[in-house]
């Protein structure tokens, strides 16, 4: 995979004020001023690998949470350690997130990566404290395979403090795994094992094929497995405490280059959040290569 390149630069627009305004045809601001009021999104930080039997059912699970809260605010992102599609700031998020078993979930990093069982209960808890401020994407500029992704940052009608920095992840839609079912010479798992095998009822039960471990044990392995969602890049710039006081706007600039295949098989993701000993996501935006995503 190719090394993707980063430009960050962040601008304070101007400051004050707390009228609502619309968006524009670029699905920004034609204003100076930030919308007063957010739609409230969740993210879902969820780590995985190939290797992990129990991880099929993160995926289960997500996907009930996309159909309960819908997709245009519930956004899962899938970090892989440990297989082929690993990557340094997965492994770096696995790390800050204090992560220690798969598969396990950040929802809006509150409180860190937890079981499965918890997510819905900290989704909902998401949507109830409402959003302080919101974001806008603009993914149209273009020069070959590399994109201009325009990031702004709008605060609602109370100012917000702490050290703040927007991220932008880097999504693979789908990834189709090899068809090996062992590992590669770096010991990277392909497709993904399966513990639901034997479990009727559940939606990956007899999925799979046998597969005989080293060690001499047996476990069900899905060839060409298609991972979803999956993270791939990580992009981060700081915010200026100055861009964080009430009905302010603020725009930051990454440059995405799409490594391989088709736009269309990738996606951007946004995201305001707070660092410190309690880290908090306060909201979060989508946006298609080529396309626009307004404040909402």
């Amino acid at each position: 995979m190719k090394k993707f390149s980063i430009l960050a630069a962040a601008a304070l627009i101007l400051a004050g004020g707390m009228q609502s305004c619309q968006p524009d045809e670029a699905g920004n601001n034609n204003s100076n001023k930030a919308p007063e009021t957010y739609t409230q999104k969740i993210l879902l930080e969820y780590f995985s690998g190939a290797w992990c039997q129990y991880c099929p059912d993160g995926r289960v699970v997500s996907d009930k949470l996309i159909t309960k809260y819908g997709a245009s605010k519930f956004y899962p992102v899938t970090y892989h350690v440990g297989d082929y599609l690993e990557n340094a700031d997965a492994t770096a998020t696995a790390t800050a997130l204090n992560v220690t078993g798969y598969p396990t979930g950040a929802i809006n990093r509150i409180g860190g990566a937890v079981n499965r069982t918890s997510w819905d209960a900290k989704a909902q808890a998401v949507i109830d404290e409402g959003a302080k401020c919101g974001l806008s994407l603009d993914a149209t500029a273009k020069s070959n395979n590399t994109y201009t992704v325009k990031v702004k940052l709008g605060i609602g009608k109370e100012a917000i403090s702490g050290n703040y920095k927007i991220d932008g992840l880097l999504m693979k839609k789908v990834d189709i795994s090899p068809a090996g079912v062992a590992t590669d010479a770096s010991g990277k798992w392909f497709g993904q094992m399966n513990f639901f095998y034997n479990t009727a009822g559940h939606p990956y039960y007899r999925k799979g094929t046998a597969f005989q471990t080293s060690s001499g044990g047996t476990v069900y392995v899905i060839t060409e497995y298609d991972h979803v969602n999956v993270h791939m890049q990580t992009f981060t710039t700081a915010v200026d405490a100055a861009n964080l006081a009430a009905g302010s706007l603020s725009e930051y600039s990454f440059s995405v280059e799409i490594p391989y295949g088709d736009p269309s098989e990738w996606y951007f993701i946004a995201s305001a959040n707070k660092g410190g000993l309690a880290p908090q996501t306060m909201n979060t935006q989508k946006v298609e290569f080529g396309a626009t995503a307004a404040f909402d």
